[in-house]
């Protein structure tokens, strides 16, 4: 309390007051109306904050909602086995997100994750219906996702993203491990705007900027995601990450259609950091003959037919690694052999040299390994793809005004958290292998008629629910 009247002495503009969000002292201007006989104080816009005892000007005042509330129904039957499915296996990082926000904001983002994994395709402006339709909000009665809400605390969190990072860092803290080895994906974003390129308050978003988030290799946990502004790449963005963790090994996965050359020559000239990418194929040398040789044959298990056939080179001082699935190639001419049609821009001339190429798979990078490892290393990435387009899918089917897209790192943030719970919900339908009869769909949807309803004396009490349901609701213990 002490604190909070030092913060309210801060000297500040005339005719304003200090008020408290999501941990954030903004200073907010205000008027008066009148009201039948009374003179009533009315919130107009938020012209600053209070940071380190002064008073902190925005450029830019942010209106205040003045909208009345209107008078709510009580909505007596609400979603529950969904939500349980997720609150009952997601305890630590709901701990997490109290240990670095208040308590207010922590349950919306919880929230708000939770949301974005059971409904993906949803805006934010609409997410509160999916909230107070759902048991969420019986559990949480701090959070609050009315759009007026959501956009305070983004707003919030933009300006103070400081909180973001050091959540992430406590997390990398907690799940790093001697000998772990992580992988990391780039994710860019384009803006088309610089609408806060004079906001220095803001973390500089206001031109293209990236992410790249990190996975622990081995288990596919998503471990951090950090913002960097995409001009602005470069050892130092690597070197700040792996600080003090030289024990720990560190694999970047560069996409193939990956064009940023600062930060493939940042992540190549970067000490104690494996890579690998692949890339397009050169017909120029690579030729059949690199196949024929026994010793060049790899036998790897749980293949249907056929052989993987490979060759390694080392070119200056990386190593490309080319690959000619046996497999695939019998696919691909089987498929093509089906659906062609020639004419005179594709004759059957063009045929014979594309299926020269057919099964072929080329990766650079600057590790010195076996055929077997690079390509088992290889093969992991579309696991950890998942949850990667898992959080992407979700991103595309967001709409963000263009006016709020500096806000959008802290939507990311969200679908990272996202990502966690996908990761952890996954592990726990594997572990019961739910996973070998539902797909993560259905199960939400026989979930979902799980619900809790309101009896007259004002309790919530379970409805009734189909017995392959029941079923379900015994096995996940929920």
């Amino acid at each position: 309390m002490k604190e909070a009247n030092d913060i309210k002495k801060v000297e500040r503009p005339k005719s304003t007051v200090v008020r408290n969000y999501f941990g954030t002292y903004k200073v907010i201007r205000r008027t008066s109306k009148r009201v039948g006989n009374k003179i009533v104080p009315v919130d107009v816009e938020i012209v600053g904050e209070i940071k380190n005892n002064k008073f902190v000007e925005y450029p830019h005042p942010v209106p205040v909602g003045q909208k009345k509330k209107a008078k709510q129904n009580i909505i007596g039957i609400k979603d529950y086995g969904n939500i349980a499915l997720f609150t009952n296996n997601s305890n630590d990082l709901l701990v997490s997100l109290n240990d670095v926000f208040d308590k207010k904001a922590a349950e919306t983002l919880y929230s708000m994750a939770i949301l974005r994994c059971i409904y993906p395709k949803v805006s934010n402006n609409v997410l509160n219906h999916y909230f107070m339709t759902s048991y969420l909000s019986e559990i949480f009665k701090n959070a609050d996702l009315s759009i007026d809400s959501i956009n305070d605390l983004f707003y919030t969190l933009a300006n103070n993203y400081q909180q973001i990072e050091t959540f992430m860092d406590k997390r990398i803290k907690k799940y790093k491990y001697p000998n772990d080895t992580f992988l990391i994906r780039l994710r860019r974003y384009q803006k088309p705007f610089a609408y806060l390129k004079d906001y220095s308050k803001v973390i500089d978003f206001s031109f293209d900027y990236n992410f790249f988030t990190v996975y622990d290799f081995a288990t596919e946990q998503p471990i951090s995601s950090f913002p960097y502004k995409g001009e602005w790449f470069s050892n130092k963005v690597l070197y700040e990450y792996l600080a003090n963790d030289a024990y720990f090994d560190v694999l970047i996965y560069l996409g193939k259609n990956h064009n940023d050359e600062n930060i493939e020559k940042a992540v190549k000239e970067t000490t104690n950091l494996n890579y690998i990418k692949e890339i397009d194929v050169d017909e120029s040398w690579i030729k059949d003959e690199m196949f024929d040789k026994n010793e060049n044959m790899m036998f790897l298990p749980n293949r249907t037919i056929g052989y993987i056939a490979g060759k390694k080179f080392k070119i200056d001082n990386k190593f490309i690694y080319v690959f000619k699935d046996h497999e695939k190639n019998v696919n691909e001419h089987k498929h093509i052999s089906s659906n062609v049609t020639f004419d005179d821009k594709f004759t059957p001339r063009n045929l014979i040299e594309q299926m020269h190429w057919f099964g072929v798979m080329a990766i650079e990078s600057n590790m010195d390994v076996k055929l077997e490892e690079i390509y088992m290393l290889y093969q992991q990435h579309p696991k950890i793809g998942k949850s990667f387009n898992f959080s992407k899918n979700i991103e595309d089917k967001i709409f963000i005004n263009p006016v709020d897209y500096a806000w959008k790192p802290v939507n990311q943030f969200i679908l990272f958290l996202a990502e966690i719970l996908n990761w952890e919900i996954q592990n726990k339908l594997i572990e019961l292998k739910l996973d070998q009869k539902y797909s993560f769909e259905t199960l939400l949807d026989y979930l979902k008629t799980y619900k809790k309803q309101l009896n007259n004396r004002g309790k919530w009490e379970l409805s009734s629910i189909p017995d392959y349901v029941n079923e379900l609701i015994n096995i996940l213990k929920i």
